[in-house]
């Protein structure tokens, strides 16, 4: 049997908090305060009335009723709670509206343009009772007149006035709570008797209950509060959040202010009030929360659906985060919330009981297609992905219909490399004086009348059952990647019309389709003459002459023409991001052609493009065999070979990555795949769920997702065949650099690399053979994994040299390897046992590794970088070990000689990047994603970098360098700053520090 959590034990917070501000003298402050406020407060949120008469109570009843539903909430656990965080809640339950109270202060919004965007936005709104409001004040000739009407426009005004502060309230209130006076004449004493820390916790958890939950969940857990205690903002902010949503009894509404609105209430009002009286049923307390509703009509049932819930997703979401909600397991965890029962009186029916009777779009797929990461970055990129994509897709469903029965759920991928072949996809661009045709023809499924009608509205509820019916028979590692329709959209960034040809493999439906741009002229005409299966894209592309030159700097690596080469060559030593230079360039044809070459640069489809200048085919079309599936992971490996010692140094990345079939590029490197040759195809989930919707990349936030789920396949792979990589060590080659080790080992070590687990201590879930491989695994000629470790905890090394850049074997002959490396020796005799040399870069990946994790001192941390050594005449490649929390740990030849490294070869653009360390870290900039930036030192080891206050420049083979302290320049570094505590000023004087450091060390360096 139930029983409620204190029907016999009443729990008054207010009483608890005087009994527990007695326990220390300087808790009576907390007591003294609240006994001011709760007069002060309750006074001032009588005024709220006088704008928003036509709303439910946000007086001190309001704020009374949130106290006792907390009350109920906590139950007994209210005795749990310190006088510090039972002060927040009380002070918050009466200042967390107070932001409505609207004074002459807070009325001179009203001259701001953003007020103005409101305006217009009801003007525009059709289904807003206040658009003709909004379209009167809009009006410059709107007089009022002195009539009785004038009452009714009046009051009408000032339900936009409330709207308007409605939205804006829980800052305003955040805003009062610290300067109570200034903001509304609040005279709430502010004092060095409560630290102003307190009040700033208040004004966040005030704010906290108009904000998003993830915003609530970047309050502090725990702070210090008074006395000897300890208060817990996001406690206290969720449980007014709760207690706020819960208050909904049907007493909300004043009787009394609801006669003194002028003309009525509004029609939003009238629904809210209806909800309130549609409570036949309330239950709260510690164990449960129970609601009945009987709605009388659909709109109520509308707002009353909606307001539950967003109670529901509250309650998900606090349960789901509870433990990293409450102070301790002393505050249990949150009332069970049962399903709210919602009825409608009759004779008003419900097709969908939890859901009104409404017209809706494919919402899920709009968000997607409006909010998508990257969706606009490019419009090439974005439409021809989609559209090669949808062809992608319809040959996987032609392959599945007419081949599923040799489909082998082990090896997904083994159907499409069979059979691909067969179902060609024709690419043809022709062009005319003032556009591109461009015309895809795939050979798959086809398109029925049905997915036509999806095209046309693609949240058809019905058109989608019958699509999906068909994709959900397919299994899920075959199963297409996308809907045809909604990316279809895409295609207009190109076109202004789609013509659309098709013939179904499935019914044999055969039609010709014109889509507009502005839904005039479309057109569905039937065909009976089509020869093909598949279907057939038409788009003309007007010629555009615009394009960012630093776009196409980027884009123009691989092309073949000379002139485009010296543009690029040009933009690459001139180009400033801060700056943002650009040019113009006309070649729509080779935009086009680069986007689809991203697409089928390697791909697992037989495709063949043709244009005025070539035809090319794309016959290699990947078919070997898949050698490992994890079902796990979803990723098939089609093809891994670790590379031998020699190969690796190279430092190639020689990896494919598919996503069902296509080649997709992702943000960053697949770190540690250099090591291999890999082709690894994604084969289960959506692409909407990590790829971005144009699906050229992969989606930064779910990037290391998809980089963990390949890297978990190949340490299982290794894992899984580890006895079949070879034990024999190739043969010595000519090369001294490189350190021999057998298949095995390099397998072990990428295992390694790979690893979630690279801890190898005894503890360690690396199996036992690996883990003994790796700490016998040769880093130089005379030392092993296992003795570096040790010997630089001990602090016999200090460094460590990896040369193996300037040994690559495309630059030099092996006689001047075997002089520099001697040279290298001899460099290390001198410096004794302090340092190390690697001349392996792979190597040096696995010391690196080892040492990030887990298996060297915490303080030690390393710089990556080329050091000139004037008395060897070389540049040597240096891992050095130094101090976490060295001031500036860069000594002036370091930064000297890496200004001179800066050559022809690997010099980029006007601006620099400096690691930002020590007393320059608060000139820390956060990189914009659509800048590219060139280092002067090799920071990626560093979390943090700031920009040189100069602006460089190649002449010939020399470096120049103008001082650039400039307000723009700061102004630029403030915008883009890291830590947004720093001031402009006090950037303004770290950059001339900065340059004042670096000036002498670049003028000894020319």
């Amino acid at each position: 049997m139930e029983v409620s959590n204190f029907s016999d034990n009443l729990y008054n917070l207010e009483t608890l908090f005087t009994e527990a501000t007695k326990r220390h003298p300087e808790l009576h402050y907390l007591d003294a305060q609240w006994k001011f406020d709760k007069e002060l407060l309750s006074k001032s949120l009588q005024h709220i009335g006088s704008f928003f008469s036509h709303y439910s109570r946000h007086d001190a009843s309001h704020s009374r009723k949130l106290i006792t539903n907390i009350e109920r909430i906590l139950g007994e656990r209210l005795m749990h709670l310190s006088a510090t965080d039972m002060w927040l809640i009380l002070e918050a339950a009466y200042s967390h509206d107070i932001g409505m109270v609207i004074t002459e202060k807070q009325l001179s919004d009203l001259d701001e343009s953003d007020f103005e965007q409101f305006l217009n936005e009801l003007a525009e709104d059709e289904n807003s009772e206040h658009q003709e409001t909004a379209l009167k004040l809009l009006n410059s000739d709107f007089k009022l007149g002195w009539k009785k009407s004038c009452w009714h426009e009046i009051e009408k005004f000032k339900f936009i006035i409330a709207e308007w502060f409605r939205k804006k309230h829980p800052y305003n209130s955040a805003n009062i709570v610290l300067n109570p006076n200034d903001e509304i004449g609040l005279t709430s004493p502010r004092n060095e008797l409560l630290p102003r820390r307190l009040f700033l916790i208040l004004s966040k958890i005030c704010a906290a209950h108009g904000q998003s939950f993830e915003e609530v969940m970047e309050l502090s857990r725990i702070e210090t509060g008074m006395a000897t205690e300890n208060c817990h903002p996001r406690f206290v902010a969720c449980l007014i959040r709760m207690a706020d949503l819960l208050d909904i009894d049907d007493n909300r509404f004043c009787p009394v202010m609801m006669k003194a609105t002028v003309g009525g209430l509004p029609h939003s009002s009238q629904i809210h009030n209806k909800k309130h009286n549609s409570i036949n049923t309330f239950r709260l307390d510690s164990h449960k929360i129970e609601i009945k509703l009987e709605c009388p009509d659909v709109e109520t049932f509308e707002i009353t659906r909606d307001w539950f819930d967003w109670l529901e997703e509250e309650h998900l979401n606090q349960s789901r985060n509870w433990n990293d909600i409450v102070p301790n397991e002393k505050h249990g965890s949150l009332p069970i919330l049962a399903k709210t029962v919602i009825n409608i009186i009759k004779p008003n029916l419900l097709l969908n009981r939890y859901s009104a009777n409404r017209f809706k779009l494919d919402s899920k797929r709009m968000n997607e297609l409006l909010t998508s990461e990257g969706f606009y970055r490019d419009k090439y990129d974005s439409a021809i992905r989609e559209l090669m994509q949808n062809a992608f897709d319809a040959t996987i469903k032609r392959i599945w219909h007419e081949h599923k029965v040799e489909y082998d759920e082990t090896d997904p991928s083994s159907l499409l490399n069979k059979y691909s072949h067969q179902y060609p996809i024709m690419i043809n661009l022709i062009e005319h004086p003032d556009y591109i045709e461009l015309i895809i023809q795939d050979s798959g499924i086809g398109l029925t009348l049905n997915d036509l009608k999806s095209i046309f509205d693609p949240g058809n509820i019905e058109c989608k059952k019958e699509k999906m019916q068909f994709i959900n028979s397919i299994d899920g590692a075959f199963r297409p990647s996308g809907y045809f329709g909604i990316g279809l959209r895409s295609y207009f960034m190109l076109s202004d019309t789609i013509k659309l040809t098709s013939k179904c493999a499935l019914t044999n439906e055969q039609f010709e389709t014109f889509l507009c741009i502005n839904n005039k002229g479309n057109s569905v005409l039937e065909r009976t003459d089509i020869q093909f299966y598949g279907t057939k894209v038409t788009l003309q592309i007007k010629k555009d002459d615009n394009h960012n030159d630093f776009h196409l700097m980027r884009l123009l690596k691989k092309s073949k023409n000379l002139e485009l080469k010296k543009r690029r060559v040009n933009s690459r030593l001139n180009f400033d991001p801060i700056e943002a230079n650009t040019d113009t360039f006309s070649n729509t044809e080779f935009f086009i052609l680069h986007s689809l070459g991203q697409v089928i640069e390697q791909t697992l489809f037989n495709i063949t493009i043709k244009c005025k200048t070539y035809t090319q085919t794309i016959t290699e079309n990947y078919s070997n065999p898949n050698i490992f599936y994890s079902p796990k992971n979803g990723v098939s490996l089609l093809k891994f070979r670790i590379k031998s010692p020699y190969e690796i140094e190279l430092n190639s990345s020689d990896f494919a990555i598919f996503f069902k079939g296509q080649f997709i590029t992702n943000n960053s490197p697949f770190f540690g795949l250099n090591c291999t040759e890999l082709e690894a195809n994604i084969l289960t989930g959506q692409a909407g769920d990590f790829l971005c919707f144009n699906r050229e990349k992969i989606l930064k936030k779910t990037e290391s997702k998809v980089m963990n789920r390949i890297h978990k396949t190949l340490v299982e792979y290794i894992e899984c065949k580890f006895d079949n990589f070879s034990d024999d060590e190739p043969a010595q080659p000519t090369d001294e650099r490189i350190v021999n080790n057998s298949e095995k080992k390099i397998a072990a070590a990428f295992y390694f690399l790979l690893s979630d687990n690279k801890n190898l201590q005894k503890n360690s879930s690396i199996p036992q053979e690996i883990k003994q491989i790796l700490m016998n695994y040769s880093i130089t000629k005379e030392k092993k994994l296992g003795d570096i470790i040790s010997d630089i905890n001990k602090g016999k090394i200090k460094s460590v040299i990896n040369n193996a850049w300037q040994l690559n074997p495309y630059r030099v002959s092996n006689d001047d390897i075997t002089d520099e490396f001697n040279k290298i020796n001899d460099y290390i005799k001198e410096k004794q046992n302090f340092c190390l040399a690697v001349h392996s870069i792979f190597c040096s990946k696995i010391l690196i590794e080892c040492i990030r994790n887990k298996n060297l001192d915490e303080k030690v941390y390393f710089l990556e970088n080329s050091i000139f050594d004037k008395s060897s005449n070389f540049d040597i490649h240096t891992l050095q070990f130094i101090d976490k929390k060295s001031e500036f740990p860069f000594t002036e030849k370091f930064i000297a000689d890496s200004f001179k490294l800066k050559n022809k070869n690997n010099y980029y653009g006007k601006r620099k990047l400096f690691p930002a360390t020590g007393i320059f870290e608060k000139l820390a900039i956060a990189l914009p994603p659509t800048m590219y930036f060139d280092a002067l030192v090799h920071s990626k080891m560093w979390e943090t970098q700031l920009i040189l206050p100069y602006k460089f420049s190649l002449i010939g083979d020399e470096i120049r360098f103008e001082k650039d302290t400039s307000p723009e320049f700061i102004n630029w570094v403030f915008k883009h700053r890291i830590d947004k505590s720093v001031t402009e000023i006090m950037i303004k004087e770290l950059i001339e520090d900065l340059e004042k450091k670096l000036s002498p060390i670049f003028h000894s360096s020319k």
